[in-house]
């Protein structure tokens, strides 16, 4: 008898294919390199051989007068960051929370930030000197812009939520800027501070080349002007390797730092990451309207949401580790990935039935979905519920003839539809209700046409395995919130349909109908996966599994959490 415990995990590759093309770029380069260092094309000083370089690059890190010149680049380096990135965080928040000065002012940086800075460096010299002075300004100067830019795209990108919280705790502007806007606009900051490295060591290298007598633009200079060209090589290598270190370095720093300037407060809410299929769908809108009421601030959640263009998207990053959660990922999917090793667990049902439907254009000769043979029809992504209910469609309707194809989210497959790139579409409302209305397209077959989805749980809330055990209380706290944000949803507050309505662009009676006539609340209440035995059944028929899971395996994969 076949056993019908877990599949073993496949065989790790030595190396992911990411890494193969790397390394694949990195030998074709030093190929083509030697190549041309052996032709005799050029003259061999302009590119000596690789073994040469590497000599030179052994002498350069004996030699004790590099790392002299080093220190003083790096310490030049180092003021401008700190002078300019202080200066452009102080501008960026000034400017995201004042809309009169960002109107008046923040155009001026959008015009100067593209500017050459070299060009200032003449000015530079007459206001402080040939030393240090003007290449710490010049520094100064270019990184200024990517930091102050940045800050000020993360304070517009700031939770209205975090901010009402901090002023009901009657924060001081210094507690708000540390404890509200810093840690919520920390990614962009982070970004800002990254570019502006990149930019201050070019601006600070670039003015040692020009006027200097120490530091790394000397020194490359000067192996340029006496056509030491292995040496100039050496040192522009040293230096790519590690300014790669240095930016790596930094992102590290920065995350840790921003995490202990956001652990400081006791009001401070444990962060969450997760993604989510398909933005503006009403199943899928659970945590940005729940963040709007202020329901998961009030359990002292913070969550970042990710949105994808479907379940297989939306279940990778989970299994990595990335995001700790993951939401309308395919039933058949999860069991797929849990049957072949992958750290992910259920915690929740996200959609029991469905409200998707698939169209053709108006014109189309196909009415049912048992016109689809010889035709594609649309499905989001690989592992997705679309892709599990089009192989139900095919399965139970014997459309042999009929392709399906992967074509991303709903805008994408219109797209695809009217433009005959694909016969037979997919959508969610509310998308689509307008070209319906408007006899664009017309439906071919619903999702609850096909009884897998009848009655089933085709899509859940997921969680990386490691996170719901180090995790386990927020997530328990997450999923009660969660809960309190459906009720919410389908209570008599018509503050949650206007939320709803701006956050998709529809009207507010638009957004009632997609409510009301399409997602009842049993769909996307997540306490129960039902339809187990059938769903097991259909993963082993299109192949997700190769045999059912056992009760041991199910208990494992299935845990709800945060149930009453």
């Amino acid at each position: 008898m076949a056993e019908t415990g877990r599949l073993s995990a496949p065989t790790q590759p030595f190396a992911s294919p990411v890494t193969l093309v790397r390394v694949a770029i990195i030998v074709g380069i030093l190929a083509t390199w030697e190549a041309v260092a052996a032709s005799g094309l050029l003259f061999r000083d302009v590119v000596p051989s690789l073994l040469i370089i590497g000599s030179a690059i052994v002498e350069l890190l004996a030699d004790p007068t590099y790392y002299w010149n080093l220190g003083v680049a790096a310490g030049e380096i180092g003021l401008a960051m700190l002078i300019g990135g202080l200066a452009g965080l102080a501008v960026g928040i000034l400017l995201g929370a004042n809309r009169l000065l960002s109107r008046a002012f923040e155009s001026y940086l959008y015009y100067l930030g593209p500017t050459p800075k070299i060009i200032f460096f003449p000015i530079m010299i007459m206001w402080f000197g040939v030393g240090p002075g003007s290449k710490i300004a010049m520094g100064v100067l270019s990184c200024f812009f990517p930091v102050a830019l940045s800050a000020a795209a993360g304070m517009r990108t700031i939770d209205n939520v975090l901010i009402r919280v901090g002023r009901s705790f009657r924060a001081s502007t210094w507690q708000m800027v540390t404890k509200i806007y810093l840690p919520a606009m920390r990614l962009p900051i982070i970004n800002g501070v990254r570019l502006g490295l990149g930019v201050a060591i070019i601006g600070t290298l670039l003015a040692e080349t020009k006027l200097s007598n120490r530091g790394i633009g000397f020194l490359i200079i000067q192996a340029y002007s006496l056509f030491d060209m292995p040496r100039m090589y050496a040192m522009l290598i040293v230096l790519f390797v590690l300014a790669i270190g240095v930016n790596a370095l930094v992102g590290r720093l920065g995350a840790l730092a921003f995490a202990a300037l956001a652990a400081t407060p006791a009001w401070c809410a444990d962060q969450l990451k997760a993604t989510l299929g398909q933005k503006g769908n009403w199943d899928t809108a659970v945590i940005e309207l729940g963040t709007r009421a202020g329901i998961f601030k009030k359990h002292d959640l913070e969550v970042e949401a990710i949105y994808t263009s479907g379940s297989g998207e939306t279940l990778q990053p989970v299994i990595s580790g990335s995001v700790d959660l993951g939401f309308a990922v395919g039933t058949l999917g999860a069991m797929a990935a849990y049957s072949k090793g992958a750290p992910v667990r259920i915690i929740g049902a996200q959609a029991t039935g469905a409200a998707d439907y698939w169209y053709a254009k108006a014109a189309s000769p196909i009415k049912t979905i048992k016109d689809a043979n010889g035709h594609t029809i649309a499905f989001s992504t690989n592992g997705s519920s679309t892709n599990s209910v089009v192989r139900a469609f095919i399965d139970e309707f014997k459309l042999t003839g009929a392709k399906p194809m992967a074509t991303g989210n709903p805008a994408s497959t219109l797209t695809a539809v009217m433009t005959d790139q694909v016969d037979i579409g997919w959508a969610a409302p509310p998308f689509g209700l307008k070209e319906l209305e408007e006899n664009k397209i017309h439906v071919v077959a619903k999702a609850t046409d096909a009884a897998l989805v009848r009655g089933q749980t085709i899509r859940t809330v997921v969680a990386n395995a490691d996170a719901l055990v180090k995790r386990k209380a927020v997530i328990e706290r997450f999923m009660q919130a969660y809960r309190e944000t459906i009720d919410y949803m389908y209570g008599d507050n018509p503050q949650v349909l206007k939320d709803y309505a701006a956050f998709v662009g529809i009207p507010e009676p638009l957004a009632k109908r997609v409510r009301d006539e399409f997602f009842p609340k049993s769909l996307i209440w997540p306490d129960e996966i039902k339809g187990l035995d059938a769903l097991m059944a259909e993963a082993v028929s299109l192949k997700f599994i190769a045999a059912p899971l056992s009760k041991e395996q199910l208990g494992e994969l299935i845990q709800i959490q945060g149930k009453k």
